[in-house]
């Protein structure tokens, strides 16, 4: 079990899954995206559907893909509290882009995120993701 995991690039750009809730039966009910960068921050608190996908499938998805894929590869929260999208480049590099959005009804904004990761730490991500939504 692992209260947050962080996907990071370069040590200065971060996506982190932190700050589980859960309900008395101990299944997850809302869960906190942040992403950083240098002098820049934006965090989001996400509502877990039982209907859901998963965002680990999405991890898992590129992980079977790891040498490479045509096309952009998508990923949304129900709600729309934020989504990823993720691109295989020629350098090798996957580029894994994380949007949050605001969630006040008297505000719009978007903050992205765009994270070049090397396909080697695709399987310790898709771990780390996992066991953060299985309890």
């Amino acid at each position: 079990m692992t209260n947050e995991v962080i996907i990071n690039a370069k040590s200065t750009l971060a996506l982190k899954f932190h700050g589980p809730e859960f309900d008395s039966k101990g299944v997850m009910q809302k869960y906190s995206v942040t992403i950083t960068a240098p002098h820049f921050f934006s965090s989001v608190q996400v509502t877990r559907h039982p209907y859901e996908t998963p965002p680990y499938d999405f991890f898992e998805e590129m992980n079977k893909e790891w040498k490479g894929w045509q096309g952009l590869k998508v990923w949304d929260a129900m709600t729309g509290e934020y989504s990823m999208s993720a691109s295989f480049k020629p350098t090798g590099l996957i580029l894994l882009v994380a949007d949050i959005n605001s969630q006040t009804s008297n505000t719009d904004w978007k903050s992205t995120l765009a994270l070049p990761i090397e396909p080697g730490q695709l399987d310790n991500y898709t771990e780390k993701i996992r066991n953060f939504f299985h309890r």
